[in-house]
């Protein structure tokens, strides 16, 4: 049995680099375009409340835990727009917000690390995307593909501060200092890094930021569409 397109879908950012994959997934997965004629794709600038370059790690105030900033990043993207939807009396089927970040580690293992002295800690691009559905069923899915940080661009966003500079940012900086790919863009370098590594010239073979998040939002609708309507509750 077919899946029911939702008419009005909500895209909790303005952004180009997010609306182009949330049109695409919706074709591809409910084979219908959301072209804004029968469905409808309504965009809001909201903030995130997160720094500029969002990564999760252990902190110690106010008590031990894993802070997740990417995941809080699209949490607040996501509550910021329902709140503006209610203001505007803007009636949403389905919600679609998305952060992505240093959410996970590379692991390399101890003999490596030793055997090049490198300890730190090396962190992968990934990205956090939530669908919700009015009910309020949602599904949260972490990118599949792992893109990893050039070091020397992590650690230079880093000393500059996360608050304002990503990591995207000055991997774009060193590639024009260096006389690399002229057309290197801060919101989407995967294709000009490897293994770590700023690339001389950008390799096609690889996938672009539109597609992972594509590929991301997707998955999320998938999980989302198996799960079973609410019960209601009896007084």
């Amino acid at each position: 049995m077919p899946i029911e397109a939702p008419k009005i879908v909500g895209l909790t950012s303005q952004s180009k680099v997010k609306i182009e994959p949330t049109r695409s997934a919706y074709q591809k997965f409910y084979h219908a375009p959301l072209d804004d004629k029968e469905n409808k794709l309504v965009t809001f600038d909201v903030k995130s409340d997160i720094a500029e370059q969002p990564w999760s790690r252990w902190v110690i105030f106010p008590y031990p835990h894993f802070y997740n900033e990417t995941k809080q990043g699209a949490d607040n993207r996501l509550k910021h727009a329902k709140e503006q939807a209610n203001r505007e009396n803007t009636a949403i089927d389905r919600w679609v917000s998305m952060e992505s970040g240093g959410i996970f580690k590379k692991r390399i293992d101890p003999i490596t690390r030793l055997r090049t002295h490198d300890f730190r800690n090396h962190y992968e691009d990934r990205t956090v995307v939530i669908v919700e559905k009015s009910d309020g069923r949602r599904s949260v899915v972490i990118s599949r593909t792992p893109i990893e940080f050039p070091q020397e661009a992590w650690d230079r966003a880093k000393k500059f501060g996360f608050k304002k500079h990503t990591v995207g940012s000055q991997i774009e900086a060193i590639s024009r200092e260096r006389g690399y790919n002229p057309t290197i863009n801060k919101q989407d370098w995967y294709q000009s890094v490897e293994n770590g590594q700023i690339l001389k010239k950008k390799d096609e073979s690889k996938p672009t930021r539109a597609n992972i998040l594509e590929d991301t939002i997707v998955q999320a609708l998938r999980e989302l569409e198996k799960q079973k309507p609410k019960k209601s509750r009896r007084r």
